[in-house]
């Protein structure tokens, strides 16, 4: 599980910009680019959902395992 606050944080230094929040996630976009990338109000978000969230924005597999190894919570 990872902290929201690292992957918010991981999704700005991605130059995604928080946008608006519904019942269940916030909302990220990025200038320029039609697609949202939705982040959970949980406190702790799943692995396997950063990745597949963090693929999605285009960061690099190596990338990716590094945030991952670094942010996980015990």
């Amino acid at each position: 599980m990872i902290r929201r606050e690292h992957f918010c944080n991981k999704l700005n230094d991605l130059g995604y910009r928080y946008k608006r929040e519904t019942d269940r996630v916030y909302l990220y976009k990025k200038p320029g680019n039609p697609s949202f990338a939705t982040v959970p109000r949980r406190d702790l978000v799943d692995e396997d959902y950063v990745r597949a969230t963090l693929r999605m924005c285009g960061c690099s597999p190596q990338d990716i395992e590094t945030f991952v190894a670094t942010y996980r919570v015990q």
